[in-house]
């Protein structure tokens, strides 16, 4: 596996409106509830990666 030099964070943070974020497919299946650090998200991105988020609120 190739390690990603140019890997960029990618930041969100919790707000009345977004209290959980996960990680979803283009048709919007929820594939991973994504951890947040009670303030924040922070997800790695590789290069070229397109990344596809939902934000809910419970």
């Amino acid at each position: 596996m190739r390690k990603w030099e140019n890997q960029q964070v990618l930041t969100i943070q919790k707000t009345e409106v977004i209290s959980n974020l996960y990680l979803s497919n283009v048709i919007e299946e929820k594939l991973e509830i994504l951890k947040d650090d009670g303030e924040k998200w922070q997800i790695k991105v590789k290069p070229y990666e397109i990344l596809t988020l939902g934000a809910e609120k419970c």
